[in-house]
């Protein structure tokens, strides 16, 4: 097992990423709250199948002490404010929280990063607005075990599906519609 320390490290740029059409829901304001973990081992972030013999044998797990839902939370508020969301974290007039159902990467001629979260976005009654998946992924190439390489990979993934619960049609709708 190796240990690693998770950074916010993107490669990818927000211009790489494209535009985003936000007309009629920068009226509403966000309030990003609980982002919950539902994968079954949370402090595993990879796997190394570098060296995988032919009985499977040679795998090395990639875990972390990062909390993944309080640094995922921090780097979706983040990004959203980047690419023109309306952020507030104290009076927000919509809630948005997260489900992680992916957070992995494969490690093997290439770093290979998945993540995947269940969006829901409340109005201030609880009532849900709209609810979704978003998802992304990256691949890199970089040094074997690297902490760096996991970090960028898995970055440029949360920015991926940042920008894809940005760019969802319904989303925005339910924003505009909250104002």
């Amino acid at each position: 097992i190796e240990r690693i320390e998770l950074e916010w490290k993107p490669t990818t740029t927000l211009g790489e990423l494209g535009a985003i059409d936000l007309t009629g829901s920068r009226k509403t304001t966000i309030r990003v709250v609980d982002f919950t973990d539902s994968r079954k081992h949370p402090n595993i972030i990879g796997k190394n199948v570098e060296d995988i013999d032919d009985d499977g044998d040679g795998v090395i797990t990639i875990t972390t002490q990062t909390k993944i839902n309080n640094w995922l939370k921090q780097q979706v508020t983040t990004t959203m404010r980047q690419m023109g969301a309306k952020i507030d974290q104290n009076a927000g007039q919509t809630r948005l929280s997260a489900e992680i159902q992916r957070f992995h990467v494969t490690e093997g001629q290439t770093y290979k990063s998945d993540v995947a979260l269940i969006f829901t976005l409340r109005n201030q009654a609880g009532v849900v607005l709209w609810e979704g998946l978003s998802s992304g992924s990256a691949t890199r190439f970089g040094r074997s075990l690297s902490d760096e390489n996991y970090s960028e990979v898995l970055s440029d993934a949360v920015l991926e599906a940042v920008h894809g619960l940005l760019s969802q049609p319904g989303f925005r709708s339910a924003l505009a519609k909250a104002a």
